[in-house]
C-alpha cells in the first residue's frame, strides 16, 4: 500500500513536513519564498523544498496530494502586531493577505487534496483571508 502524499506551502524551516512525515505521508513537494529558510527545511528534509513566491507559482506543477497544507505569514493578525494600521473592518489584514489567501485557494482548487490544514493566530479566522480559504475548500465538498 502507497503512502498518502502531502504537499506544503510556506514550508519554513519544514515543522509541519516533519510532522506529516511522522504521520506517514510521502513528502512529494513544499514551497517556501525564503531561501535561507528553505535552506534549513532542505537540510532537515532531504532537498524536496522548492524557492519561490507563492503569487507567481503555477500549481499545476506540483503533483497531487492526499493533504495541503500551508501556513500563511501570519504578522497581520497577531496581537504581537499592536502597532499595525487597521483597515475599514477595524482588521490589519492588508491586500496581501487576500492576494496570499486567493492563491492558496487556487492550489485548492488545482490539487483538489482530500484534506487540506491552515496553521495560524488564532485572529487570522476574523480575516476575510481565512473566509475565502474556508469557502474554496467548502466549494470542493
Amino acid at each position: 500500500m502507497s503512502k498518502p502524499v502531502a504537499v506544503t506551502l510556506f514550508s519554513g524551516f519544514g515543522g509541519a513536513d516533519i510532522a506529516l512525515r511522522e504521520a506517514g505521508y510521502e513528502l512529494a513537494a513544499g514551497l517556501e519564498k525564503d531561501p535561507r529558510i528553505a535552506e534549513v527545511g532542505n537540510a532537515n528534509l532531504g532537498g524536496y523544498i522548492q524557492v519561490g513566491d507563492i503569487l507567481e507559482t503555477d500549481p499545476r506543477i506540483f503533483p497531487a496530494c492526499d493533504l495541503l497544507h500551508f501556513s500563511p505569514p501570519c504578522t497581520n493578525a497577531s496581537v504581537a502586531n499592536a502597532g499595525g494600521e487597521l483597515n475599514e473592518s477595524g482588521l490589519r489584514e492588508t491586500p496581501l493577505d487576500r492576494a496570499l489567501a486567493s492563491k492558496c485557494c487556487e492550489f485548492i482548487r488545482v490539487l483538489s487534496p482530500s484534506v487540506v490544514t491552515l496553521e495560524n493566530v488564532y485572529p487570522y479566522r476574523k480575516f476575510d483571508s481565512f473566509k475565502m480559504i474556508l469557502n474554496a475548500i467548502s466549494e470542493m465538498g
